[in-house]
């Protein structure tokens, strides 16, 4: 029974030592400790603005005892692209593989912090961007996960914020940099031909679209693409060619449209690297049938239907013609031309009258139930804020959805007051010819 009873007690004893030692404190096993870390990224400035490139300083602190920490690897929150890491203070070195900041041999002993600056360049959306950072004991990031620090969570900032967002712009900033720009808006063009920055220049500069920062500053590391379209056709139905770059480099796309049908237009630059909201729209601009310099006659012919020309009288811009650009209707029972003639002109250095010669072919006129010269009036439109014009029946034309509207009377012989009708008559071969005095800036009529 003795020899029984030593080996119980033995046990027992034992038993309680363990217990005694799970009261006393945990188990100290190195493959197990807890190892903290307290880190910070911060930007300079404070906060960043979309798409731009900006400098960062993390900061990590050893929080273990006794253990040193000895490397970390930085992963970039997706978006941001990594430029360039310097060299780690107090020690070791910084590398950029992809999307990650390695640091190694940081050698760094308990309590103490080590920090490296970096920079990187924003994504073009905004928000609040967290970078993933893993800590090892190791120098050379080798080990176990027992061998990985851990976040003390209280002493943790990883947290990056992004303001404003990328944007598209029809223009082109120096490159300095310094918010100097020109312009890359797309201009008047006619029909067919390149549109240019310069008015019926097809040889002019080009039209520019400039990746933008949330600050309005050329995003030259720009890769995405950018592509034009459009935007507001008046009327619709025009098609645009040359909607995809010629060239793009330093964040900068160059183009060479041209649209197939006359019209009032506006382009739309897009890209899906940047939000819709950054995409832009361009200015206004013209397509037309033919544009004339000073001295210059432009003519538009329909073949078989009707001819259209008149001449540039100022001493500079341009003077344009389009025909069949819209309908107007004045509701009467007379005879017209069978489209309606928009004449315009642009950076004009004079103001005064115009001559228009519409010449309606014998092939159409002969179609028509009533051929007479006399039959024909001319139905024409001018803008409310030109104010209103004498009419046929000698009163005031008529508002009408913003245009006054009315047919043209004569011009009287003595001080003729545009817009009046000058002569109306057939020429040899049997077209309809009308002269039309116009004031500098009347628009529209058939």
């Amino acid at each position: 029974m003795v020899r029984r009873s030593r080996p119980l007690k033995a046990f027992g004893f034992l038993a309680a030592s363990a217990i005694l030692g799970g009261l006393l404190g945990p188990v100290a096993l190195a493959g197990t400790t807890i190892k903290r870390y307290a880190a910070d990224i911060a930007p300079s400035p404070p906060s960043v603005p979309a798409g731009s490139t900006a400098a960062f300083t993390l900061t990590i602190t050893n929080l273990a005892d006794p253990q040193q920490l000895g490397s970390a690897n930085l992963t970039a929150p997706p978006g941001f692209t990594l430029v360039s890491a310097s060299t780690p203070s107090p020690a070791g070195s910084a590398s950029i593989v992809g999307d990650t900041v390695r640091l190694r041999d940081l050698s760094l002993p308990p309590g103490e912090t080590m920090s490296v600056g970096f920079d990187a360049t924003a994504p073009c959306f905004p928000g609040s961007y967290t970078w993933g950072l893993q800590v090892k004991q190791a120098n050379n990031f080798n080990g176990p996960p027992g061998n990985d620090f851990v976040p003390d969570p209280d002493q943790v900032s990883l947290t990056t914020d992004v303001t404003g967002t990328c944007q598209l712009a029809f223009r082109l900033e120096d490159p300095a940099g310094s918010g100097s720009f020109t312009t890359g808006q797309p201009s008047h063009a006619e029909k067919d031909a390149t549109i240019t920055t310069v008015a019926f220049t097809p040889g002019g500069a080009p039209v520019i679209v400039e990746a933008e920062d949330g600050s309005g500053h050329r995003l030259t590391s720009f890769t995405g693409s950018i592509e034009l379209s459009i935007s507001s056709a008046d009327p619709p139905g025009g098609t645009l060619s040359g909607g995809t770059p010629a060239s793009q480099a330093d964040g900068a796309a160059t183009f060479a449209p041209s649209i197939d049908a006359i019209g009032t237009y506006t382009l739309l630059a897009s890209s899906d690297a940047i939000p819709s909201t950054g995409w832009a729209t361009s200015d206004p601009f013209q397509i037309v049938d033919d544009a004339c310099g000073p001295g210059e006659t432009c003519q538009v012919t329909i073949p078989t239907m009707m001819e259209v020309e008149t001449t540039n009288t100022s001493s500079s811009g341009f003077t344009f013609l389009s025909v069949g650009v819209e309908d107007i209707d004045c509701g009467d029972t007379y005879g017209h031309a069978p489209f309606t003639t928009l004449i315009d002109s642009t950076e004009a250095s004079t103001s005064g009258t115009k001559t228009e010669t519409v010449t309606i072919f014998k092939q159409f006129v002969n179609a028509q139930p009533n051929n007479g010269a006399a039959h024909y009036q001319v139905c024409f439109s001018r803008p409310a804020s030109a104010g209103t014009f004498t009419t046929l029946d000698g009163t005031d034309a008529p508002l009408v959805d913003g245009e006054y509207l009315g047919l043209l009377p004569p011009c009287p012989p003595q001080m003729p007051e545009p817009p009046c009708i000058r002569s109306k008559n057939k020429d040899r071969a049997g077209n309809v010819v009308i002269v039309l005095l116009l004031d500098e800036n009347d628009p529209k009529h058939r």
